[in-house]
């Protein structure tokens, strides 16, 4: 006791401060030597103590001074609780009353506000006191003061954000662990239905509607708390509530229920009761929904009747009463035990309904049990019914639209005999805002339920009543909104025509003849009937009514294939009826529009709606009616086979729409065409598109007709891609555009692309921009006009204002736009269609003129000053990447130019901006993607320029570029190599290569020059001077006198001598002249002249080399490989001058990266002597050994894998040197299933070993080799699967083919790698929306690899192996055809591989496989076999 009392003093010490004294009470609580008799106790009657004086503090006490105090009180004792002292503590270690004393010092301070974000610690040491194992033992038989604690706790849960969720989860875990140790189960469950319940509640409730860990657990807890497995309390009072006696007279059927032998239920009701009175609306919900789902899930094994019984009782809870003769004695013991709501029928009833729905829906309760006779399906029908028929008595708001969507989707029969009643009372009055999105999903479930059940005619006379009741209704009340896509949303109108598709051809005719019927009778007659025409209706119900006929019409137009059914004649008489009646009714219709003084354009949309979808169903018939079937094309009477007729204007539209008159429809199209409704021009767009693909399709005449429609229908739809800046592209306006481009003008087209262009350009969807682009350049007129509409709008992007032009004294964009200003992008076309007989001499003139102005620029080029002030380049970034998606490369030569020309005077102005990030990006862009395309891509035509340019100053002014900006290498290459292969052209550059003008004195070069010097070099090697074409004169066609071959030989000699001396005298530094030095060594060694005085600087050019093959100047990385090339397949000629490590360092530095030159390594391989051969060998096996597959999103790694694969490939090695590599490569194979590698570095290593002719290999190193395969596990992605499984099939295949007699030994392996390839392949090749074309191909070609192995397999001489397990490879394929639905172009392929397969199967394995597979695998092999039977197996005849 002496200690216990000197450690209580020293810890209620004021002279010392409170942390100090927190550490010293930790100290103590976790110390097991210090010798202080309940030591812990003490500690914890301290922390009491401290913590009441905190509850009390006034301005005189500073026990605890500051919210950071307090914090580190309950952190302290937080961590006194969790320790592991704590864990090893005995019962009687901490007496109850000390434990006591702590829960209600932590409980009143919690009976605080909600505490601040800084009081978290508060709430942690609560649950640790929870959690404590010793604590939990005393809680067992404290069971009230426990859920008091536990409630207080829950409750300054409820006030934390969403980042504290993982302390509320362990809150409510620790709550079901207390409850399971528990013995009192009542005392437990009542305790938790008075303290616990509510607050559990409102913690859910604060964390939304959004499933998480906590709202599980909550979910949980109620469960193993109120409704465990074992118990039998609610399953016995629900069963004694619905007690039904089977006696005449059971004189216990009508006493009332003990509540003593039913404590927990009623309790439960009873808190119930309270709640529905004391939290709000949702609140309640969530508690009942939350029990309900609890129940259910106790009860899962059995579901029936006791959730039927409970789904009553709750209902009669919030009030739900069902007033139906057939469930008078469903509540008569109910009514005793609960104390039901006042309102029978309220919001939160129905949003308490919808929620036990939900939970009955999610849970899949089958509907079958019954009380008193009635089963749990006709109780909810009556809960419907009761609804009725008085929906006046309906709650405002969404809750009625709810709860009978839930229910079709519980069960649609529910809900389908009072339809009627639900429409009326959702069309008593306008939707609200709340109400749309729960009335579409309602509407989509119904007719979801009707499509199902095949009763859609039901569902639209039922439906279109409803609407009409109900918008008159709302019009004699002034509340009709006359939107008609609020009563049909647009997923409703795509539902109904997928279910059109599908719909037997008695059931279409009998909904089209209704939709005809509410047409004409309740909308055209009325106005039929009124002398004052369409837009002086008083009836605005019928405008809005007849917009909702025609809307569900056409959508079930668009789905309807009445055509193909027509073969009955019944179903061909009703069609027949239909057009001919629609036809009848919409020229009434039509006529009626022009009666009025001014348009009614909801009607005139309509109009035009119908017309459309009409006349879709016309041309239909129109082309494929056939012989004996005349009666269909009787029922339409279209004009198109007629002769032409001297017709224009809106009135062509009469030669597919007979049932008005060429006079009729001019006005109908001149009313739309002047409204401001942007639906009527769109509609009127795709009523001539539709009639110019008509004309196409049946007008033999040759008419002009054609080209007007086209014309006219170019100008609406560039009025509806300008109208709206956001106006997006899709498919349909594609195909639209391709329809109509060849018949357009050049103006036409010219307008039209430049509409299109601005579209593209302003998508931000890349993927959708390059689709369109794909489907958009199918058409040669519209890619060449896309690519001219780009550049002019590239033009207009490139301004400056005038303040600034006049800063810069103009030079802004001088070159630029001077080019793009004298573009005409109609000359441009003409010439590209031919289509005037001079437009090709006028493009050459325009050629000349701009090509003028570039060459002008390209010579003035070093003299332009930089311009220091910014520009937004983004725009002009933005067209450009428009440029490089379009086919440039297959516009015609003249275009070609110029479009080089205008690309290459944007990047000269860009040239002198300052120095960014955009302005790199475009260089690179105009350099190495758009002028490289044309020459690179284009090979077979490039830019002409027909001796408008000079390429002497071209290749000057591209070398200038390369020098200055790092840009436009490759094309400098192209471009002079084009050059040089026209003798016309050769003479331009060799005049202005500065290098061989040199006489007498040689001076330093310019880079420039250097540069041009170098790559002509280049150009002029043995196999290059081949393809020189010389020139033929005008007059006899004869070649030039002068050989262009033998000129380029001299010029190749006369640079070798300059660079010679350029080197010998040391004018150019080893770095600027490295590719110069390996082009001129080259010449030397070939032509074996002056090698000795050039290899006295090869030391020094070598060390460049070296250093250079880490550059990151790709130009100065082939320079250094160039020269080591040179050196290393000469080496015998020039070793005595080379430095003894040069091969050494090279290898180093090569093994080294991450992209090594294979050209480069193999010399290395070939010229190599036998000591540094080894070195290499040693080198690769080390790194083989350290190798680790390195993942994707990682940095790579150097590729080992590739030396040895090369290293295979090598036909010129010594052979002391190929014997060290053949022992190296049987070594890596044997260590391979011990090395990390990826798998497509394994397989195309095995690939490369198996096809080898050098390597041997025995039995088991083909072993090896297959359990390697077998450990390889190919991706589900499918793009990652084609590339890996395509490495897989070449290592199969090798095995076979090159490897085939060890293969035949083990032909079970082999077989089992190739059914999981094939079952994989199989997978990847479902038939689905998401497969696209090109992986659809891919996959087939995968699958023709498999069967070409199949047939290889058959051949005599392996066919003997291959028959003992073929039988169980086709008994695989047939269960694929069994369970997968392929893709068409991959069945072909496993078609063959089964008839590949049968033709060495005997009798005895088809008897075997027919009684070993599933009957539908029979089916499917008998269909197989006979084919191939009949059309596969040879019989011996030719």
């Amino acid at each position: 006791m002496a200690g216990t009392t000197e450690l209580l003093k020293r810890l209620d010490s004021d002279g010392e401060p409170l942390a100090k004294r927190l550490c010293l009470a930790q100290n103590a609580f976790q110390s097991s030597q210090l010798p202080v008799q309940r030591k812990e106790e003490a500690v914890i009657n301290w922390f009491c103590k401290i913590a009441g004086k905190y509850k009390k503090k006034s301005k005189r006490d500073s026990v605890v001074g500051s919210d950071d105090d307090v914090q580190k009180l309950w952190s302290t004792l937080q961590t006194c609780i969790a320790s592991s002292h704590m864990q090893r503590l005995g019962v009687s270690d901490i007496r109850p009353s000390a434990k006591a004393n702590i829960v209600k010092a932590l409980s009143k301070h919690l009976e605080k506000d909600s505490p601040p974000a800084d009081h978290i610690s508060l709430l942690e040491c609560a649950i640790s006191v929870l959690e404590a194992s010793s604590f939990q033992r005393y809680f067992r038989t404290n069971i009230s003061l426990c859920f008091n604690f536990v409630s207080h706790i829950l409750g300054s849960l409820s006030h934390l954000g969403p980042e504290q969720i993982t302390l509320c989860v362990r809150g409510v875990s620790t709550i079901q662990a207390i409850s399971r140790q528990t013995i009192l189960r009542n005392e437990l469950c009542l305790t938790f239905l008075n303290v616990v319940l509510m607050p559990l509640i409102k913690l859910l409730k604060s964390q939304g509607s959004q499933p998480s860990p906590l709202t599980t657990e909550i979910y949980k807890c109620i469960q193993q708390v109120l409704f465990p497995k074992a118990s039998s309390e609610f399953p016995h009072f629900l069963n004694e509530v619905f007690k039904e006696s089977k006696k005449v007279a059971d004189p216990t059927a009508n006493l009332p229920l003990s509540i003593d032998q039913h404590q927990i239920p009623f309790r439960l009701l009873e808190v119930l009761r309270e709640a529905r009175d004391l939290l709000d609306e949702d609140l309640f919900v969530s508690l009942v929904s939350t029990v309900f789902r609890a129940f259910a899930a106790s009860q899962k094994s059995n579901p029936d009747p006791l959730i039927f019984k409970m789904t009553v009782t709750l209902s009669y809870v919030v009030g739900f009463h069902v007033k139906n003769p057939k469930c008078h004695g469903l509540y008569g013991r109910l009514n005793e035990s609960v104390t039901k709501a006042e309102k029978d029928l309220s919001a939160l009833s129905l949003n308490t309904l919808h929620a036990m729905a939900l939970v009955l829906v999610q849970w899949k309760i089958p509907l079958n049990g019954e009380i008193y006779g009635s089963s749990f399906l006709n109780w909810l029908q009556m809960v419907v019914e009761s609804l009725f028929p008085c929906p006046s008595r309906l709650p405002a708001g969404s809750s009625f639209l709810e709860l009978m969507s839930t229910l079709i989707k519980l069960n649609p029969m529910i809900v389908e005999s009072n339809v009627k009643n639900i429409l009326a009372a959702i069309t008593e009055k306008p939707l609200t805002d709340e109400e749309e999105p729960i009335y579409k999903t309602f509407i989509s479930n119904l007719l979801g339920m009707y499509m199902k059940l095949n009763r859609i005619p039901n569902f639209t006379t039922i439906f279109l009543t409803s609407l009409h009741d109900g918008f008159k209704n709302q019009d004699e009340s002034n509340i009709l909104n006359m939107n008609p896509g609020v009563w049909l949303p647009a997923n409703v109108t795509e539902q109904l025509t997928q279910f059109a598709t599908t719909m037997p051809s008695t059931s279409s005719i009998a909904t089209l003849s209704i939709f005809l019927e509410q047409f004409n009778s309740v909308g055209v007659q009325p106005y039929l009937q009124s002398s004052q025409g369409i837009e002086f209706s008083k009836s605005g119900y019928i405008d809005l009514f007849l917009q909702c006929v025609c809307e569900l019409l056409c959508s079930f137009l668009s789905g309807v294939r009445l055509l193909e059914q027509c073969t009955i004649f019944p179903a061909r008489q009703g069609y027949c009826n239909f057009m001919k009646q629609l036809k009848e009714h919409h020229s009434s219709f039509g006529r009626l529009l022009l009666k009025g003084k001014s348009p009614n354009l909801a009607m005139l949309c309509t109009f035009l709606k119908i017309s459309y979808h009409w006349a879709a169903e016309a041309l239909l018939i129109q082309q494929y009616a056939d012989i004996g079937r005349e009666d269909l094309l009787a029922s339409v009477e279209t004009n198109l086979n007629e002769g032409t007729k001297n017709i224009s204007g809106g009135g062509i539209l009469s030669y597919l729409h007979p049932y008005l008159t060429s006079e009729e429809w001019s006005k109908i199209y001149d009313l739309a065409l002047q409204s401001a409704d942007e639906n009527c021009k769109e509609l009127l767009l795709k009523l001539d598109l539709q009639l110019l693909s008509a004309l196409r399709m049946f007008d033999a005449s040759q008419s002009s007709k054609p080209k007007e429609v086209a014309k006219r229908a170019c100008e609406l739809l560039v009025g509806k891609l300008g109208a709206v800046n956001s106006a997006m592209l899709d498919r349909c306006t594609v195909s639209d555009i391709i329809l109509m481009s060849p018949l357009l003008s050049v103006s036409d087209l010219v307008a039209l692309s430049d509409s299109i262009a601005s579209c593209l350009i302003g998508c931000k969807n890349e993927s959708l921009l390059s689709n369109l682009i794909t489907l958009l350049v199918e058409e040669r007129l519209v890619a060449c006009g896309l690519i001219c509409s780009t550049m002019t709008s590239l033009k207009r992007c490139l301004k400056v204002s005038k303040r600034k032009r006049d800063e810069m004294g103009g030079k802004m964009w001088k070159i630029s736009k001077s080019v793009l200003g004298a573009l005409d992008t109609e000359l441009i076309i003409q010439a590209e269609v031919q289509e005037l007989p001079n437009s090709k001499e006028e493009l050459n003139l325009f050629i000349s003129s701009i090509a003028n102005i570039m060459e002008k620029a390209l010579i003035d080029m070093n003299e332009v000053s930089t311009i220091k002030e910014e520009y937004d380049l983004s725009s002009v970034s933005v067209h450009l990447q428009l440029m490089r998606s379009l086919p440039l490369a297959y516009l015609s030569p003249s275009h070609q130019a110029v479009l080089f020309i205008s690309l290459l005077s944007i990047a000269l102005d860009c040239s002198s901006l300052p120095s960014s990030h955009v302005k790199d990006e475009i260089m690179k862009l105009i350099f190495d993607h758009l002028l490289l395309g044309l020459y690179e891509r284009g090979m077979r035509v490039s830019p002409d320029f027909a001796g408008h340019l000079d390429y002497g100053v071209l290749i000057s002014g591209l070398a200038h570029f390369v020098v200055n900006h790092s840009v436009g290498r490759r094309l400098l290459e192209l471009v002079l190599g084009h050059a040089l292969r026209h003798e016309q052209t050769q003479e331009q550059v060799l005049e202005k290569v500065a290098l061989l003008k040199k006489k007498g004195k040689v001076n330093e070069p310019g880079k420039e020059n250097l540069l041009v010097g170098s790559l002509i070099m280049q150009n002029l090697c043995e196999k290059k001077l081949k393809n020189v074409r010389p020139q033929k004169t005008l007059e006899n066609d004869e070649e030039s006198p002068s050989d262009p071959v033998e000129v380029l030989k001299k010029a190749r000699k006369k640079l070798a001598k300059s660079f010679e001396a350029l080197i010998q005298n040391k004018l150019v530094s080893p770095q600027e002249a490295l590719h110069a030095f390996a082009l001129t060594l080259d010449f030397n060694i070939k032509f074996g002249k002056g090698i000795d005085t050039i290899v006295e600087h090869l030391e020094s050019f070598c060390s460049s080399a070296v250093s250079f093959l880490v550059s990151n100047q790709i130009s100065e990385q082939k320079a250094a490989e160039t020269l080591l090339l040179v050196v290393f397949r000469n080496r015998n000629k020039l070793n005595e001058s080379l430095p003894t490590s040069l091969l050494n360092d090279v290898w180093l530095l090569l093994s080294s990266s991450v992209k090594p030159s294979e050209v480069l390594v193999t010399a290395i391989f070939e010229s190599a002597s036998q000591e540094e051969m080894a070195f290499i060998v040693n080198d690769l096996l080390h790194k083989v050994e350290k190798t680790v597959a390195v993942a994707e999103e990682e940095k790579a790694s150097p590729d080992v894998m590739l030396f040895w694969l090369i290293l295979l490939k090598c036909h010129n090695l010594p052979a002391a040197n190929n014997e060290v590599c053949l022992k190296a490569l049987r070594t890596v194979f044997e260590r391979l299933p011990f090395i990390d590698l990826r798998q497509q570095q394994l397989l195309e290593f095995l690939q490369a070993v198996l096809s080898s002719s050098k390597v041997a290999m025995d039995m088991e190193m083909i072993d090896q080799c297959i359990s390697v395969l077998h450990e390889v596990s190919l991706p589900q992605a499918t793009k990652d699967f084609i590339l890996l499984a395509t490495q897989f099939l070449s290592v199969l295949s090798a095995l076979l083919l090159h490897r085939s007699s060890h293969t035949l030994d083990c032909i079970p392996s082999f077989m089992q790698m190739l059914q999981y390839f094939v079952k994989q392949l199989a997978n990847h090749s479902k038939q689905t929306s998401e497969l696209s074309r090109s992986d659809g191909a891919q996959l087939a070609g995968l699958a023709f690899g498999v069967e070409k192995l199949l047939y290889a397999l058959t051949k005599p001489e392996r066919k003997k192996s291959f028959r003992r397990v073929a039988a169980y490879f086709l008994a695989d394929i047939m269960t694929i055809f069994e369970t997968i639905t392929l893709c068409s172009t991959v069945k072909v392929h496993f078609q063959n591989m089964a008839y590949a397969i049968l033709s060495i199967v005997d009798d005895y394995a088809i008897k075997f496989l027919l009684r070993s597979m599933s009957s539908a695998s029979n089916e499917i092999f008998k269909t197989l076999h006979d084919s191939y039977k009949k059309f596969h197996r040879f019989s011996g005849k030719v």
